[in-house]
């Protein structure tokens, strides 16, 4: 009877296990890199212009227009002014978006942003799970006694 099937499910189960394991290191890692620990769902209930200060106060666009946040904080809603500072406001009415935000105070936020530490961690955590998955059918294989 041929190893090989053994020999190959070993290799995919500790490959798989290997992925798995730097799947949960990176996911522990993006959390920690994370500014604020706080997560919700925020909606755009307001577009507001303020006139500019500092630098851009003398550009060709005097205004800024400010998108205003609503969310729940630990249940309390909490409506913030978005800190950028385009002209026109890259939110539209109604939209929603997700926020970060620091629970012992709420007032300090910032909008979620794609983290490619996490979307690293998801695809380790795919083939890992793939990698065991054909490790098993490997070892079924080999215990089902087929040759090639």
């Amino acid at each position: 009877m041929s190893t090989d099937f053994w020999n190959m499910s070993c290799v995919m189960m500790v490959l798989g296990l290997v992925f798995v394991l730097g799947g949960v290191i990176l996911n522990g890692y993006a959390a920690r890199q994370r500014r604020y620990r706080g997560h919700a769902e925020a909606k755009v209930v307001d577009i507001i212009t303020e006139p500019r200060s500092d630098a851009f106060a003398l550009s060709q666009f005097r205004n800024r227009q400010l998108a205003v946040f609503e969310f729940y904080a630990d249940g309390r809603p909490v409506k913030v002014k978005d800190k950028g500072d385009p002209y026109p406001s890259p939110y539209k009415m109604n939209q929603k978006i997700q926020i970060l935000y620091n629970p012992e105070n709420p007032q300090e936020y910032c909008v979620a942003k794609r983290d490619r530490w996490k979307l690293l961690a998801g695809c380790l955590n795919t083939a890992g799970v793939l990698c065991i998955v054909c490790g098993c059918i490997l070892f079924l294989m080999y215990a089902a006694r087929i040759e090639l």
